[in-house]
């Protein structure tokens, strides 16, 4: 009778282990960027995480804060603000990438957060990772 009930529990704990398993892999698919035009961005997908391409077209350095900088990204039809806060930047310089690196014309693939803000649409980059340089 122990026994039984033992190998019951076995199975129970391997049939919940299984679907913990697969409820993890699904769930981290969910969590994959959407490779999206920075024209096809809108408001349905705040929130989401997404992943797009385009040129630098305007730089803003904030002189109250030297750890911040705005990139307005574009890809010839739309544009975007691309957020970049201090522990990214301090991430960024750790991996040698300077904000003198950042320039207008520069190909630059990020991705983010897409959030509100003021009106209009950001992608937010959490790690350095999120953002990458072209020529």
């Amino acid at each position: 009778m122990v026994e039984k009930i033992r190998d019951k529990i076995i199975f129970l704990s391997l049939i919940s282990s299984l679907l913990g398993i697969f409820l993890i892999y699904f769930s981290s698919l969910m969590l994959e960027a959407q490779k999206v035009r920075i024209s096809e961005i809108n408001f349905e997908l705040e929130g989401k995480k997404v992943s797009t391409e385009g040129r630098i077209i305007k730089t803003y350095r904030s002189r109250k804060n030297p750890n911040y900088l705005l990139l307005i990204i574009s890809d010839r039809n739309s544009s975007i603000a691309v957020p970049l806060f201090s522990d990214l930047i301090n991430s960024l310089r750790q991996k040698g990438i300077s904000l003198s690196q950042f320039s207008v014309g520069k190909r630059i693939f990020v991705t983010g957060m897409v959030s509100e803000y003021r009106g209009s649409l950001q992608i937010i980059p959490r790690k350095p990772n999120d953002i990458r340089l072209g020529k």
